[in-house]
C-alpha cells in the first residue's frame, strides 16, 4: 500500500524485496532492491540482501562482488561475512570461504566455526 501511494519510498521498496526473495521470488526481489539502491545508493543491508537473491539464483560471482562492497561499507556485519563465506564455498573457493567463517567467528565470540554454519 505504501508503494501504491508514494513509489519511490526506498524503506517501502526494500521491504517488499525482502518479501519476496522470503517467498523465494529473488528475480522480482532484485527488481525492489536496484530500484532501493537506485535511490539509497550504499546502503549496506540493501546490497547484502540483494547478494543472497543473487546467490540464490546461482549467481555467485556477482554475489561476492556486492557482499565485498557491503563489507566495505560495514566490516563488522556478520550476516554479509557468513553469506559471502556460502558464496565462495559454492565457488569451490575453500580457503578464502573458511576465512570468511573465520571474522564471523571472531566477530560474534563463536567458539567453533562449525557452529556458524548450522
Amino acid at each position: 500500500e505504501t508503494i501504491r501511494i508514494h513509489g519511490k519510498y526506498p524503506k517501502a521498496l526494500y521491504n517488499k524485496a525482502v518479501s519476496l526473495a522470503e517467498k523465494g521470488w529473488y528475480d522480482e526481489a532484485l527488481l525492489f532492491y536496484d530500484e532501493c539502491l537506485g535511490m539509497n545508493p550504499g546502503v549496506a543491508v540493501v546490497m547484502t540482501n540483494k547478494a543472497v537473491a543473487l546467490a540464490h539464483l546461482g549467481l555467485y560471482a556477482e554475489a561476492e562482488e556486492l557482499f565485498r562492497q557491503a563489507l566495505e561499507l560495514d566490516p563488522r556485519d556478520v550476516t554479509a561475512w557468513t553469506n559471502l563465506g556460502l558464496c565462495l564455498s559454492r565457488l569451490g573457493r575453500e580457503p578464502e570461504a573458511f576465512a570468511c567463517f573465520e571474522k564471523v567467528r571472531q566477530l560474534s565470540g563463536i567458539t567453533r566455526v562449525r557452529d556458524i554454519v548450522r
